[in-house]
Order: structure tokens, then sequence, then C-alpha cells
């Protein structure tokens, strides 16, 4: 008798805990596997009604085997047990739109004051042209990219080397030295930039009559008739 009991408490032990299951992940492994069954389950297709959250609006095609639904109905349940959310996946942000190149600074390609012109060449040498008989005068230029100042030096070879100091919006060049600190200045002195050459005009085609005479470009038969 006592044996009969025993085994009917064994059994309803054992149904017990067959219908109250416990979670057999935690922590780190459930999230893991949480991830796991989003990857290869929902956004495959698999329905989820168990899990709060999973019911993702994808628009995919369930083109699932029954095997991979049988052990996505597994991993469901084992989920469910350990009380497990899903949670909606952002949507993944818009790419910036890709800054537009800065327009290159345009510097003087030419400095015309009222002593002489300045040439400068895309190397930043340059060169000064006097409009008297003096010697050309030879240097270099740099630009500054955010104000715009040209700072240089300019070698004359009847005199000496002189430091400079260009504002173009001043359209005034110091020498040995920068605003506030020489009284050795160019006034007047204005950039400009070297424009591209018009295109040349287009000839008219000229008719090719051979050994016969032109006239204004047309054939002219010799004894006067037409070609």
């Amino acid at each position: 008798m006592r044996l009969c009991i025993t085994v009917l408490l064994l059994v309803s032990l054992g149904l017990i805990c067959e219908s109250s299951p416990s979670c057999k992940f935690t922590g780190k492994k459930l999230q893991k596997k949480g991830k796991s069954f989003i990857k290869k389950c929902v956004n495959k297709g698999f329905p989820s009604t168990r899990l709060y959250g999973c019911d993702f609006d994808v628009d995919i095609d369930n083109d699932m085997t029954r095997k991979q639904l049988r052990k996505c109905n597994k991993m469901e349940r084992r989920l469910e047990i350990c009380g497990y959310e899903c949670e909606e996946p952002e949507p993944e942000p818009e790419p910036e739109p890709e800054p537009e190149p800065e327009p290159e600074p345009e510097y003087c390609d030419l400095i015309r004051t009222p002593s002489g012109v300045i040439i400068v060449r895309p190397d930043m040498t340059m060169t000064l042209t006097w409009e008297n008989n003096r010697p050309d005068a030879n240097g270099e230029i740099n630009w500054n990219s955010d104000t715009g100042v040209g700072s240089g030096h300019m070698n004359f070879p009847d005199d000496r080397i002189y430091s400079l100091t260009y504002y173009p919006e001043e359209s005034t060049i110091y020498w040995d030295g920068d605003r506030g600190t020489t009284s050795l200045t160019w006034q007047n002195a204005y950039c400009e930039q070297e424009s591209e050459p018009e295109p040349e005009p287009e000839l008219p085609e000229v008719e090719q009559c051979g050994y016969i005479q032109h006239s204004g470009g047309k054939c002219i038969h010799p004894l006067g008739g037409s070609p």
C-alpha cells in the first residue's frame, strides 16, 4: 500500500514538473538565444505569436520548411517560458548627403599697379615688369586660403629683396612689412584673374574648284559661266 502511494506521488510530481517547465536561459545567454530566434525565424517570415513584440511588420514571404517551423516553434516556447520579449529593431538611419566640395578660391593671375604689371604663375612664382626701363623683378607669393591675403617676397636686381604682403580687397601691397608696420606701400594694385581665351571664329568652307579661279570663296568658271 505504501509502495503504491509512493509511486503515485512520484508520478504526480513528474507531471507537475512537465506541466511547469523552468527557464533554461538567463542573462546574456537568454539575449543571445533571443537574437538567434529573431535572425533565424522572425526575419525569415516565422509568424511569432507567443512572444511580445516579435510580430515585426516585415514584408517577407514565409517559405520555411516544416523542419524549420518545428525548430522555430520549439525555440519560441523556450523563450516564452523565460519571459523573453523582442525589441523592435530601430530603422537604419538614412545616410547623410555628402557635402558638396567647396569651390577653390580664385587667386590673382595678374596684379596691375601704376608702376608695372605683376604676373603670378600657377606655381606661385611671379614677375614684375616695369612701365619704365628698370629690369624685371622676380619673386614668390603664397595665398592664405581663409583670408585671401598674399605674402611673399620680390627680388629687385637693381636694389635688393623686399618682403611683401598683398591685400586684394584693399588693392594695396605693403613692402618690408604688413599693414600697420610699414609706410612703404603700393596702392591701386588691382587683382585680376586670367580670362579664358575666346574661341576662334569658324571660317567658311571654301568650295574646292580644282584649277578654276575663286572669287569670295565661290567657284567661278574661267569663261564666266557656272562651274
